[in-house]
């Protein structure tokens, strides 16, 4: 666990968390959209567009950011020495977290005032744990979380489309401090 971030690497955490509860996002708006007969237009479309844009602003900064990170220039060469495929922790936090959200009835003042210092606090434990690979989004992008060790760092998470790091030499670039992506492009 590293303890001092940048503010540029706060930004990601931040990022990454909001995006990281992309499901929750999704079931409150087909709730919203479908299911809450008791909303006047005008409560139903400030839900709508709250909710779209929790899903659509974090989701497209992602993906961008990834995309962006993944084909940078002046990557480094690290060997793995020790690799643990941590993709499937999001599961866990799932069911949870996300589908206890999902449960009674989450539009009322009580529970939204609720739900928001229960967020808060998973999110500083998000990122005071970099806690990354907890996004079912980026695995939906068809990436890996890799918990390496190498010669360069000791224990960093590395975003890879490959399903196995070990005893390989490979090129990354630092997303955030403890985070990286392989590289796509050339040194």
């Amino acid at each position: 666990m590293v303890s001092l971030y940048t503010p540029r690497d706060i930004m990601i955490h931040i990022l990454f968390f909001i995006n990281s509860f992309m499901p929750l996002w999704i079931v409150l708006l087909v709730q919203v959209i479908f299911f809450e007969p008791n909303f006047t237009q005008q409560q139903h479309c400030i839900a709508v567009v709250v909710l779209s844009s929790f899903i659509v602003i974090p989701a497209s900064l992602v993906y961008l950011f990834i995309r962006k990170s993944e084909k940078t220039t002046g990557s480094i060469e690290v060997k793995i020495t020790k690799n643990n495929d941590i993709t499937g922790e999001y599961a866990i936090y799932l069911l949870a977290y996300i589908i206890a959200f999902i449960s009674g009835n989450f539009f009322n003042e009580k529970q939204i005032v609720t739900f928001g210092i229960i967020f808060g606090i998973f999110g500083i434990i998000y990122v005071r744990n970099n806690m990354f690979h907890i996004n079912p989004f980026i695995t939906i992008l068809g990436f890996k979380f890799h918990k390496s060790s190498n010669v360069v760092d000791n224990d960093v998470i590395i975003l890879s489309r490959r399903t196995s790091l070990y005893d390989k030499e490979i090129r990354v670039n630092k997303i955030a401090e403890g985070f990286y992506i392989e590289s796509t492009s050339e040194a």
